[in-house]
Order: structure tokens, then sequence, then C-alpha cells
């Protein structure tokens, strides 16, 4: 590892060559985050819980409303935007029954990215969504479920992020695979998903600009990139 004193403050150019010569990219699995990260999440869904909201309980929520509850596992989501009005499986069913109004769509260069690196290396999907959710949004974003090795959801931990704990199912798995933590980078829009990679000694890289700006993951002192050409540049070296 490189000693966080060496590379403080140094410009992301000389990041990369320092990094490079010290082999801090020869990783051998990477994992993604979905929301936000691979498909443009935010905006859709955000419409999409205010309309369901108004439709079945009549009530007038706002974007800050769904914000204060984001990225929370869903069934804490759909709980706390919809102020417990009812039980969580209708809340979810009703939910689901209008989504496909708001549909989603993977950021640019995503499918490229993924074809790319699902040749070279092992895969992995962790994300706070549901299973279910999982399965609809990569349909919608036309994402290969087949990209991935691993999927994990909020159906497979007790755990969140920013707690690294929530990589313990995925850790197990690649340590099957005969993988290091330190073989493997997290890829994520958020500084939760930074601390978490932290946590659990793994690599990361910010996708900045999709909900995170550069200027925080570099005040973190977080590698990060704003589009999916230059992770794949990064990753490959």
């Amino acid at each position: 590892m490189v000693p966080r004193s060496f590379v403080k403050g140094t410009p992301d150019i000389e990041w990369v060559q320092i990094l490079t010569c010290y082999n801090f990219f020869m990783y051998r699995a990477i994992i993604f985050d979905m929301d936000d990260t691979l498909i443009q999440t935010r905006q859709a869904k955000f419409a999409a819980h205010i309309h369901a909201a108004k439709r079945f309980y009549n009530l007038d929520i706002t974007q800050a409303d769904v914000q204060a509850h984001w990225g929370k596992p869903f069934h804490e989501t759909v709980r706390g935007i919809y102020q417990d009005i009812s039980d969580v499986d209708t809340l979810t069913a009703n939910y689901l029954s209008i989504t496909g109004q708001f549909p989603l769509s993977a950021y640019a260069g995503a499918h490229t990215m993924l074809k790319t690196l699902a040749s070279k290396f092992q895969l992995g999907l962790l994300t706070a969504a549901s299973r279910q959710l999982v399965s609809l949004a990569l349909g919608e974003a036309q994402i290969p479920l087949s990209h991935f090795a691993y999927t994990q959801t909020s159906d497979d931990s007790d755990f969140h992020k920013p707690d690294p704990r929530v990589f313990l199912p995925a850790l197990a798995y690649f340590g099957r695979q005969g993988l290091e933590p330190n073989e493997i980078v997290y890829i994520g829009d958020s500084l939760d998903d930074l601390r978490a990679a932290q946590g659990a000694d793994l690599h990361f890289i910010g996708i900045s600009e999709h909900t995170t700006p550069k200027s925080v993951f570099d005040m973190a002192e977080a590698v990060s990139v704003d589009n999916f050409s230059a992770l794949t540049t990064l990753v490959l070296k």
C-alpha cells in the first residue's frame, strides 16, 4: 500500500503514475455499486416515489423527502418516504405498479465498459436495492446480469453502507475464488461507498459528478474518475 503521507495533495496524473509503480492497480475483481453509479436512478425514481405517494395515499412529498431516505435498504426507504402509512408489502406493490412510467437507463459508456471489464476480471454487484428491484433495474437499463459473477442485494446482508460489514458476503464469495480483499476494488458514487470499502480493506475508485463532486472525493483523498472510459483505462493499467 502506498503511504498516504506520500501521496497527499498529489495531482491526479501523478497519482496514477505513483500507484501504477506500486502495482496498486493489479486487481483481480471489481465490485460495482448500482444506483447512481451504473444506472441513472435518482432522477427517475425520485419522480416515481413522488407520483406514487400522491396517487395512492394523497401524500405531497418532495425530492428532499425522498433524499432523506435514499440509499437505505429498500424496505426502510419505502417506510420512511411513505411515513409508514401502510405495510411494507403494500407500499412496495403500489410503488412497483407505476415504476414502468419512470424507466431507468444506464450512464453513457456503462455498457461498453462492463463488456470490456467482464472479459478480463471477475465482476460483482453490491447494492442496497432488493433483488427484485435489481432485476427490474438491470432489465430496464439493458445491462445483462451475466456480466456479474456475484450479485449482492439488501436481501443478502443485515448490514448496509457505510458499515464495512456489508461486504462480508461478497468477501466470502471472492475468498472461495482465492481472492484477498487487497485484490478487489469497489466502484461507487458516494462517500458512504468509500467509507464502507475502506473499512473492508478494499481499494476504491469513485465515479464523480453522478452524485458526488470530484472535489469531495479529492478532499477524502480518494481516487475518482468522471466517465467510464477513464475508469476502464485506470483499472487496466
